[in-house]
């Protein structure tokens, strides 16, 4: 009902008392009249506080601090806000209520440690829930009081990633490639090298918003940039031409910080991997009668890097 009174009723007893009785539906201060033709009986108008009711789990009001539920950045705490409410709608005056908090991991199925919430009662029917999650992903937020769940309990919450870190971004290399230490054999020279830069925030999460972002790479001197530009969903894939073996230096820049270069040693194919032998020296294009003339074959994988080999040829000099 909306009005003040829904219900009211008088009956006459026969004795010259009446029994009255009203129902009102709104807390708050209510303005009673009770009159007879159109007389005022003595004492009235009066003024009635109305308390309200018991508090009701599912018409309590469940909303963000300063931004949607449903939304959380990685590292920063968050506050739910929660206003109980009777049954009537109503909004409560006091606290004192025991709530069970859960926010879950929908993908682990793990709930954030107790440390990581915490329910703040303002004894005044208002309560703020304040947690922080690490880890990007979906969560669902679960309030129950007496086993019964609060407002529109569970409520889906998205974790975003917080702001990218350099020191926490990734190089991937291919599948096989393990390189040991900056210095380490990463792999084998490659017609096309292809690695993955993955963007990241300071706790591992994948950075799936738009950001700057500039990748070189460097071998024998000569600077190649593999790519420059708005990175959007948080992982750049490049594919570069490593057909020499020796040094490589990929240098990352992400939103203006730099990562640090990666050194990366890619070694000659095998011989047995269309390898051939190559002839080089003064003795190829000159000679000397009575002395001897000096040249050099070496053993070439199918890009003409020099392979270390134990294969001993016999090669027949003819004249």
């Amino acid at each position: 009902c909306a009005l003040p009174i829904c219900r009211q009723s008088c009956v006459d007893a026969g004795t010259g008392v009446y029994d009255c009785s009203y129902l009102t539906t709104t807390a708050g201060k209510l303005t009673l009249s009770i009159s007879n033709s159109g007389e005022h009986v003595i004492g009235s108008p009066y003024t009635v506080p109305v308390q309200p009711n018991l508090f009701n789990a599912p018409t309590a009001v469940i909303t963000g601090h300063s931004g949607p539920i449903s939304l959380a950045t990685a590292g920063r705490y968050s506050v739910i806000v929660m206003l109980a409410r009777d049954r009537l709608g109503n909004y409560l005056d006091y606290g004192f209520h025991n709530f069970v908090i859960s926010i879950t991991d929908s993908a682990s199925g793990q709930n954030l440690p107790d440390d990581s919430s915490h329910l703040q009662d303002y004894q005044n029917g208002t309560y703020t829930i304040r947690y922080l999650a690490t880890k990007s992903g979906s969560y669902k937020i679960d309030i129950q009081y007496e086993v019964r769940p609060v407002g529109a309990s569970p409520y889906d919450l998205t974790v975003i990633a917080s702001d990218v870190s350099a020191a926490t971004s990734r190089v991937v290399f291919p599948e096989g490639y393990k390189c040991a230490g900056s210095n380490g054999l990463c792999g084998r020279v490659a017609a096309q090298f292809r690695v993955v830069v993955n963007l990241q925030d300071i706790y591992g999460n994948l950075q799936l918003t738009p950001a700057q972002a500039s990748v070189m790479v460097q071998h024998r001197s000569v600077s190649t940039v593999l790519f420059e530009g708005t990175a959007e969903k948080g992982t750049v894939p490049l594919t570069f031409p490593g057909t020499h073996s020796g040094t490589y230096t990929i240098s990352v820049t992400v939103n203006a910080e730099s990562m640090d270069d990666i050194a990366i040693q890619l070694g000659a194919l095998l011989f047995s991997e269309s390898g051939f032998f190559a002839a080089n020296g003064h003795g190829l294009s000159v000679a000397t009668a009575g002395q001897h003339a000096q040249f050099v074959i070496s053993t070439r994988d199918m890009f003409g890097n020099k392979v270390a080999t134990q294969l001993m040829p016999a090669f027949n000099i003819r004249a």
